[in-house]
C-alpha cells in the first residue's frame, strides 16, 4: 500500500525529524514530492517552505541535470538505502549558481508491508572541508613538481617505519626505482642493504636522537640489475618533530659530487705523478705574472741560480744573473711570447751565486689565460742543459775540423771532376763523361753537406757572420729562382713577384734560405710540376712563401720541422734522404735577421713555407 497521499500528524513529524541531526527533508512517490524539509535542508537549496508540496525537479530545478533525483528514484524503487560522501552539487542560491559538497543518505522508509512510504533525506555541506582538502592536494601538487624540478635529490621518510612519502625525480633516478615501486612503503623494505652500508643505522640514530646527520663526502653503493652502482654524494638526514618533540619525519637530500670527486682525485693524481716527474727531473718551475712582472721560482729554480731552496731570491736576480750578451735577448724573447700569446723557450748562461760557476740553462714557458682571455701569467720549468751544452761544444769542435779537413780535398776532386767530363767530351767518350757529370752532382750535395754542417757549428758557436746591407729583395728572389730552375727540368718555378722596394740584411744568407726552400719543395713533390714562389709585404714585413704539391707535411710535425737534425718520420717521408739541418740553418738566419718563419701543409696536397723580413 503506497501512503503518497497520506497526512502526516505533528507527531509523527517530530518522530521522522528526530531521527535527523542535520539538514532533513522528506520525499514520497516516483515523482519525488517534498512532504517536508527543515531550515537548514531549505538552506542548502536556498529555498523557502513554499516549494513544499512540489516534486524535487520542480522545486530545485538545477537538480534535473545531476545525479540526485535518479539517485532517489532508484531508492523509492529498490527500498535500498544510498550514502555519499562529499559529493558535488550545483545549487542555485543567492541568484548564483555554486557548486557545494555535501555528506549525504537516502533512507527508505517502510510500512508494515515493507512497502517504501517515504525516503528520508539527511545531509551535511562539508564544502569547506573538500574545498581545504583540494587546495591541500593542489599545493602538494605543485610542490611536487617544484621539488622535482630541484637538481638535488630529495626524499621524506615518515613514521617509525621510514615510510617513503616523497622522492623526487633525481632521487628515483639514483634508486634507478619508480615512484609505485617505492611510495608508500617502508625504506627497509625497498633497500634491503646488500652491501653492508652504514646508512640504515644512521637513519635509526636520526630517527631516535633527533640529531641531523650530513657528510661532505659519503660513499653510497646502489643495488641495480648489473651490480652495485657507486656515488660520492653530499649526503644530509634532517629530523622534522611534533609539538612533543618526537621525530616524525626525516627528510633526505643527496647532491650528486660523484664525477667531481673523480676529477679532483684524478687531477691530484696528475700532480702527484707532474711532481714526481718535475722532480726526477731535477726541474725547477717557475710562474710569472704579466701584470705585476713578479716571478715565483720553485725550491729548484733557486738551487739552479745557485741559491739554497728556503733562501730568499731578490727579486731581478733571475735577469741580473744572465750573461750580459743574453739577458737582452731572454727579456725581449719574454715580452715577444706575451705581446703574440706565443709559447716561451731559450737557452742562455748564468752565474750562480756562492759558487760563482757559469752554467747554461734551458727555460720554457706557456701562457694561460683568465676567463675573460686575457694573458694572466706564464709559468714553465727550467733545467740546467751545461752537460749537454758542453757535448754540443765537443761535437761541434769534432765537425768543425773534420768539416775543414774534408772540405779542401772535396773541392779539388770536384774541380778534377770538371776538367776530366770537359777532356773526355772533346775526345768523344760521352758515356765516361756523363758518369763524371752524376759524379759531379755528388760531390756537389757532398760539399753542400760539408757547408751545412760548418754552418751549425759556427752558428752554434755564435761565430756565423752576417754582412748586412740595402738590397733588392724581388731582384735577388728572381735571380735565386732562375738559378734553381737549371737544376730540375720537371718543375717549372712559377714567381709572383709582389713585393717592392729593398730590405736590409745579409744577401747571401737570405739566398741561402730561398734555396733550401725550393730546394725541398722539388724534392718533396716528385710526381708534381710546379713549384709557385710569392712575395708580398704584410704590415711593414717583406714576405716570401714557397709553395709545393707534393706528399705534405702532418700537423703535429709542422711546429718541429725547423729543429736541429728534425726530420719527419713516416711511410712517405723515408725514401727521401738528408740530415735534417737545412731547416734550422734557415730558422736560425731568418731569426738573426729580425724575422719569422713558419709552414702550413695539408698532407696529400702539398706544403707551403713562408718567412718574413722587417722592412727597414
Amino acid at each position: 500500500m503506497l501512503y503518497s497521499d497520506h497526512a502526516f500528524t505533528d507527531t509523527q513529524l517530530l518522530d521522522i525529524i528526530a531521527l535527523s541531526p542535520a539538514a532533513t527533508a522528506i520525499y514520497s512517490g516516483d515523482d519525488i514530492v517534498i512532504r517536508f524539509a527543515n531550515e537548514a535542508m531549505l538552506g542548502f537549496w536556498g529555498r523557502d517552505k513554499s516549494i513544499i508540496g512540489l516534486p524535487l525537479a520542480t522545486a530545485v530545478p538545477e537538480l534535473q541535470e545531476q545525479q540526485f533525483i535518479n539517485l532517489l528514484q532508484g531508492v523509492w524503487h529498490s527500498g535500498e538505502t544510498y550514502q555519499a560522501k562529499g559529493v558535488a552539487a550545483r545549487l542555485l542560491v543567492d541568484h548564483q549558481l555554486s557548486t557545494y559538497y555535501f555528506d549525504f543518505k537516502y533512507e527508505p522508509l517502510k510500512n508494515a508491508e515493507g512497502a517504501v512510504w517515504c525516503i528520508l533525506h539527511t545531509a551535511k555541506d562539508v564544502t569547506a572541508e573538500v574545498n581545504s582538502r583540494h587546495a591541500l592536494q593542489q599545493h602538494d601538487e605543485r610542490l611536487q613538481r617544484v621539488v622535482n624540478e630541484i637538481p638535488v635529490a630529495i626524499g621524506l621518510l615518515t613514521g617509525e617505519d621510514m615510510v617513503i612519502e616523497m622522492a623526487n625525480e633525481p632521487l628515483l633516478q639514483m634508486w634507478q626505482k619508480t615512484a609505485g615501486e617505492v611510495f608508500h612503503k617502508p625504506f627497509f623494505e625497498v633497500f634491503t642493504n646488500p652491501y653492508q652500508q652504514d646508512y640504515p643505522q644512521l637513519l635509526k640514530q636520526v630517527m631516535a636522537t633527533g640529531q641531523a646527520y650530513h657528510n661532505a663526502e659519503a660513499t653510497v653503493y646502489v643495488h641495480t640489475a648489473t651490480g652495485p652502482q657507486k656515488y660520492v654524494l653530499s649526503l644530509a638526514y634532517t629530523p622534522f618533530t611534533d609539538s612533543d618533540g618526537k621525530v616524525t619525519a626525516i627528510l633526505l637530500t643527496a647532491i650528486d659530487i660523484t664525477d667531481k670527486v673523480e676529477n679532483r682525485n684524478s687531477v691530484n693524481l696528475a700532480t702527484e705523478q707532474f711532481k714526481l716527474a718535475i722532480d726526477s727531473a731535477e726541474l725547477g718551475t717557475w710562474t710569472f705574472h704579466s701584470e705585476s712582472r713578479v716571478l715565483i721560482p720553485s725550491g729548484r729554480f733557486k738551487e739552479l741560480y745557485g741559491y739554497y731552496a728556503y733562501e730568499e731570491m731578490p727579486d731581478n736576480a733571475a735577469l741580473d744573473q744572465i750573461a750580459p750578451d743574453y739577458r737582452d735577448k731572454v727579456w725581449a724573447a719574454m715580452n715577444a711570447a706575451f705581446k703574440n700569446n706565443e709559447d716561451f723557450k731559450i737557452d742562455f748562461p748564468i752565474q750562480r751565486v756562492h759558487d760563482n760557476r757559469t752554467v747554461w740553462l734551458r727555460a720554457t714557458g706557456k701562457q694561460y689565460q683568465d676567463s675573460n682571455g686575457k694573458t694572466e701569467h706564464m709559468s714553465g720549468v727550467i733545467i740546467d742543459i751545461t752537460d749537454q751544452k758542453e757535448q754540443i761544444a765537443q761535437q761541434n769542435d769534432f765537425i768543425a775540423m773534420a768539416s775543414h779537413e774534408l772540405k779542401t780535398p772535396v773541392t779539388s776532386i770536384k774541380g778534377l771532376a770538371q776538367v776530366a767530363e770537359l777532356m773526355l767530351r772533346k775526345e768523344g767518350n760521352f758515356k765516361m763523361a756523363d758518369m763524371l757529370f752524376k759524379l759531379q752532382g755528388q760531390v756537389g750535395r757532398l760539399v753542400t753537406l760539408i757547408g751545412d754542417l760548418l754552418d751549425i757549428t759556427k752558428l752554434q758557436a755564435g761565430t756565423l757572420q752576417f754582412n748586412e746591407e740595402y738590397f733588392d729583395f724581388n731582384a735577388m728572389v728572381a735571380d735565386t729562382a732562375e738559378e734553381m730552375q737549371r737544376t730540375t727540368h720537371k718543375h717549372d718555378l712559377i714567381c709572383n713577384l709582389n713585393f717592392h722596394g729593398q730590405v736590409f740584411g745579409d744577401k747571401e744568407r737570405i739566398r741561402q734560405v730561398i734555396i733550401n726552400f725550393i730546394s725541398n719543395a722539388i724534392k718533396y713533390s716528385p710526381d708534381a710540376d710546379t713549384v709557385i714562389i710569392n712575395t708580398s709585404v704584410n704590415s711593414g714585413f717583406a714576405e716570401l712563401w714557397v709553395k709545393d704539391f707534393g706528399i705534405g707535411i702532418e700537423r703535429r710535425h709542422l711546429q718541429r720541422v725547423f729543429d736541429q737534425f728534425y726530420r719527419v718520420t713516416g711511410s712517405s717521408e723515408k725514401k727521401f734522404k738528408g740530415l735534417g739541418l737545412g731547416l734550422y740553418i734557415s730558422s736560425t738566419i731568418i731569426q738573426r735577421s729580425g724575422g719569422k718563419i713558419w709552414a702550413d701543409s695539408v698532407v696529400g696536397n702539398g706544403s707551403t713555407f713562408c718567412f718574413s723580413l722587417p722592412v727597414k
